[in-house]
């Protein structure tokens, strides 16, 4: 209509997708009973949900479409970004948290606010790239990616800084708030043409419940452009580095069925003279995040580890078939370290006797680290790991601890008490080691639960919880006290 009436086309850019399947890959037909109407989708999925689910896709393949892949979006994408929004706005009003108040200067921002700023403008330099050339994929990658590390890394590892009581003189605090608040009114703004209902909702609430002067809606606003002087390239690569040794150590706990609330006793980190000084710069995050005592830096695995090399019978046989016995015998008397530095650095090997010699090339070389049971080794592109799990029994009493504290919050949360709610702690056990669990790590306990009183006596009652820690029965009374 466009066309004919007024001689203008529609659009500039038609952006389309290949086929769209059902979840299983099969064509959608009403009377195979597999076809998805629009209606329908809206309505149990969602629309932000399903122009998720399309915007992220390559348009030059096949969407295999449905309601399970919706969900997960919602779960993994969406749940995280509407928590994350949530933390902030229930803080934000209790601690009566204004945006129009000055800036925390730049130079007195925590090395993880820069952090986040910096990916902040990585997201938007790469959203302007990506809507401009229509690569719509690249741009929701890159957001899934954003909203892992704001949730997974940055509020997990700033919780206490807006846990810390109200006080109008703590520069840190409202550091913490005005780096979170811009971030999540730019995630609005970015997000907005894939997502235009749950970014609306949310700068209602974040913007114009403040400001009534500026844009009525979030689809009103200018598209966020990148900031130089917020972004600091060595900082972001660095704590990236930082939240994979993380993940990495992580999933070694998971593997091992460590949990994490365990303490562990150290963290050797094998890294070259780039990264030693970055990971030693960010020593408390790991520490802290991972409930490990120690962090330890190697040049190289060494003094950990001892080697075992052999001749690669796969190699070796087309090349020296009749000669195998003899390089076996040749390799096993060289110092294995040298084998294994020449290995480690893609260099030949030469092995001779009186009668002849032979060129092994690194491939030509099996070798096999052999570590202690109690050290757990694993390798990322820049750097290799060795975790200690080797648990006393002093770190497994603070263990028994930390889970005390887990109940001790949960029960906060089934009886309906308020974060800012102080409490008074009753317990009860008969086992030696967890009552010495709790005299020795009662401040920690008491200060992690806003605990005024903390005592060992009996109890009984509706409102007492019956908990297991480790095997044991721990028995607990949580009053409120204000």
């Amino acid at each position: 209509m466009s066309t004919m009436m007024e001689g203008i086309a529609p659009f500039k850019t038609l952006l389309g997708h290949a086929l769209v399947r059902d979840e299983k890959g099969q064509e959608m037909h009403k009377s195979t009973g597999n076809a998805i109407w629009f209606d329908e989708a809206v309505e149990k999925m969602g629309a932000d949900v399903m122009r998720w689910v399309y915007c992220g896709q390559n348009t030059t393949n096949n969407l295999n479409f449905g309601y399970s892949g919706g969900d997960q979006v919602r779960r993994r994408i969406f749940g995280t970004w509407w928590n994350v929004y949530s933390f902030f706005v229930n803080y934000a009003r209790l601690d009566g948290y204004d945006p129009a108040r000055e800036p925390v200067p730049y130079d007195q921002l925590q090395d993880i606010d820069r952090w986040l700023l910096s990916k902040l403008q990585v997201l938007i330099k790469t959203s302007n790239e990506a809507l401009s050339n229509y690569n719509i994929m690249t741009l929701v990658q890159c957001a899934e990616d954003f909203i892992e590390r704001l949730s997974n890394w940055y509020v997990r590892r700033n919780r206490r800084r807006y846990w810390r009581p109200k006080n109008d003189s703590d520069v840190d605090k409202l550091a913490a708030y005005q780096t979170l608040y811009r971030v999540l009114t730019d995630m609005t703004k970015i997000f907005a043409p894939i997502t235009p209902f749950m970014t609306e909702e949310m700068y209602q609430n974040l913007v114009r419940t403040w400001d009534t002067n500026g844009p009525e809606s979030v689809h009103h606003c200018d598209y966020p452009r990148f900031d130089e002087k917020l972004f600091d390239e060595k900082l972001a690569g660095d704590m990236d580095m930082v939240a994979d040794v993380v993940n990495k150590v992580l999933s070694v706990r998971e593997t091992r069925q460590i949990r994490v609330r365990q303490p562990l006793k150290r963290l050797i980190l094998v890294a070259d003279e780039t990264d030693g000084p970055a990971l030693k710069r960010f020593e408390s995050h790991i520490l802290d995040e991972l409930n490990i005592k120690e962090l330890q830096l190697a040049d190289n695995a060494g003094d950990y580890v001892t080697y075992e090399v052999k001749c690669n019978m796969k190699t070796l046989g087309p090349k020296f078939g009749r000669d195998i016995k003899t390089l076996t015998g040749l390799l096993a008397e060289l110092p294995v370290q040298e084998v294994v530095d020449s290995v480690s650095n893609a260099q030949l090997i030469t092995l001779s006797n009186d009668e002849d010699s032979w060129e092994l090339s690194p491939e030509d070389i099996v070798v096999t680290r052999n570590f202690p049971e109690s050290l757990v080794v694993t390798d990322t592109p820049r750097l290799t790991l060795i975790v200690d799990i080797e648990i006393n029994d002093e770190l497994k009493r603070e263990g028994m601890a930390r889970d005390i504290v887990r109940h001790i919050q949960q029960t906060r949360k089934d009886t309906g008490l308020e974060i800012q709610n102080h409490i008074k702690i009753t317990w009860q056990t008969n086992d030696d080691t967890l009552k010495e669990a709790i005299n020795e790590h009662q401040d920690y306990i008491r200060s992690e639960t806003l605990c005024d009183e903390m005592g060992n006596g009996d109890v009984a009652g509706p409102d007492v919880k019956e908990v297991n820690i480790t095997g044991t029965t721990l028995k607990l009374q949580v009053e409120k006290t204000c």
